[in-house]
């Protein structure tokens, strides 16, 4: 498994943009990979801070990993008390999960 950064929802993608670049960051793009337009900020060269615009069924924040079987790794994260969150399906091989302690993972499955 490999971190790859974290999704924050935002009031105000703009506004936050303009908080996170003033204290450093660089915007990458801003892009929509079969999803919703968002704000990619580079945080190291492998780690990156999505913002997306918060909305009723997207409203919490998310830690983004990368993992090399989906299908393997949500069967862990359910046998160790994680819970896999409703979601449409999604041509990108992606789940939100969250862990015992409620907090929200997206786990992205790595291209072949």
């Amino acid at each position: 498994m490999k971190f790859l950064g974290v999704v924050l929802r935002s009031s105000d993608t703009e506004k936050s943009a303009l908080f996170y670049k003033a204290l450093g960051l660089d915007e990458q793009r801003k892009h929509a990979h079969g999803g919703p337009v968002h704000t990619e900020l580079c945080v190291t060269d492998d780690v990156v801070l999505e913002l997306y615009n918060a909305s009723r069924n997207y409203s919490h924040d998310a830690l983004m990993f990368e993992v090399t079987d989906l299908d393997d790794s949500l069967r862990i994260a359910k046998e160790h008390g994680g819970r896999i969150k409703r979601g449409r399906p999604s041509k990108n091989r992606l789940r939100y999960v969250t862990d015992p302690d409620g907090r929200n993972l997206l786990l992205i499955e790595a291209k072949p």
